[in-house]
């Protein structure tokens, strides 16, 4: 009796003492759900709140644990797409130098071009466009040829450029919230404009310091600090870059333009970029060594260079085909007799 006894005390110790440790940590759970900031968790454990149904505050808790999964979820996502994007590069930017070294260089032009072509509250201005530049977008030939535009709903688009669309519905000025060369806003240091927009098959581009009239330093005393507004929700499904978000930037010769640089800098909302430039000299080789034509020195898009002229030869020989350009070039009139016009929207689905 006394040994069956004894037992009985352990077993009833036991389950005490493990019934207590389970109340003390309900009690500290409970406790802490009552100070925490973090909304609902209270919820769960005062029965007064939403009554004393259990089931009430079991679907609560669920509900919240998958609230919390999905936040780690989109946290962890967003520290893996940070890591996983660099966030130093380092550019050569062809220019001339001198023998001696100079106090000063010129600072390079920079265009920032926006991965949405097209912004999304534009197509909402002008019913059906968005429907038609999609059509447009995926080079479908059957999709292009039905289209009529002659018909009502697309009468009003017959004249319309692919220019005209790219120029009116690229990101809005006022998303270039701020430029600094040193500690100095570019405005007061660069003569107006410090910035122009530029039309390409990548978007409307921002070109700042277009001229290239402002002189550069090394170190920190020749950076300069550019600020720009993606703003996601004016994202169009018609955008033709992945991943999605972000601009393109290209460092160039201010004589030179993004539209015949094959390659820039991608960089993504949210992140930081620290891009060291260096000069470099560019020789001129004339036949038979090289190719350029030594007679040349400008055509429709700025300097006479391999990339520039690979642009106009495209120009020209879509202005022979199709008797229009997906882009007017810049600088029509460095090529006299030639009048380049932007294809409409019915002549660009024709235009290769």
């Amino acid at each position: 009796q006394r040994r069956v006894r004894g037992v009985l005390n352990y077993y009833t110790n036991y389950y005490y003492k493990s019934n207590l440790r389970a109340m003390t940590l309900y009690q500290d759970v409970k406790a802490f759900s009552d100070g925490t900031t973090a909304h609902g968790v209270k919820f769960i454990f005062h029965p007064t709140v939403h009554g004393s149904n259990k089931i009430v505050r079991i679907m609560f808790l669920m509900i919240w644990l998958t609230a919390v999964c999905y936040a780690m979820f989109v946290m962890v996502k967003a520290v893996n797409n940070y890591v996983g994007k660099p966030t130093g590069t380092k550019f050569q930017v062809i220019a001339n130098t001198q023998k001696e070294k100079p106090s000063s260089i010129q600072f390079p032009t920079i265009s920032v071009c926006p991965h949405n072509a097209v912004r999304r509250s534009y197509f909402s201005e002008n019913d059906d466009l968005e429907e038609l530049w999609n059509e447009l977008d995926s080079w479908d030939p059957e999709l292009t040829e039905a289209l009529d535009f002659s018909s009502e709903k697309l009468n009003k688009y017959q004249n319309w450029t692919y220019e005209k669309v790219i120029k009116e519905g690229g990101p809005r000025a006022s998303s270039f919230l701020q430029c600094e060369q040193f500690i100095s806003l570019c405005e007061e240091v660069i003569p107006e404009p410090y910035y122009e927009r530029e039309a390409s098959l990548s978007g409307n581009c921002f070109r700042i310091n277009p001229r290239g009239l402002l002189r550069g330093k090394g170190g920190d005393y020749g950076k300069m600090q550019l600020m720009f507004f993606a703003d996601l929700n004016e994202y169009s499904d018609s955008t033709r870059r992945e991943p999605q978000y972000g601009y393109t930037v290209v460092f160039h010769d201010h004589e030179s333009y993004s539209s015949t640089i094959p390659s820039g800098f991608w960089m993504s909302p949210g992140s930081i970029y620290k891009v060291d430039l260096s000069l470099n000299q560019e020789f001129r080789e004339p036949p038979p060594a090289g190719t350029c034509d030594p007679t040349m020195v400008n055509n429709t898009y700025g300097r006479y260079e391999e990339n520039s002229c690979i642009a106009q030869c495209r120009d020209d020989a879509l202005m022979e085909a199709c008797d229009c350009v997906h882009i007017s070039p810049p600088h029509p009139l460095n090529t006299p007799g030639k009048d380049y016009k932007a294809c409409t929207l019915q002549q660009w689905p024709t235009v290769v």
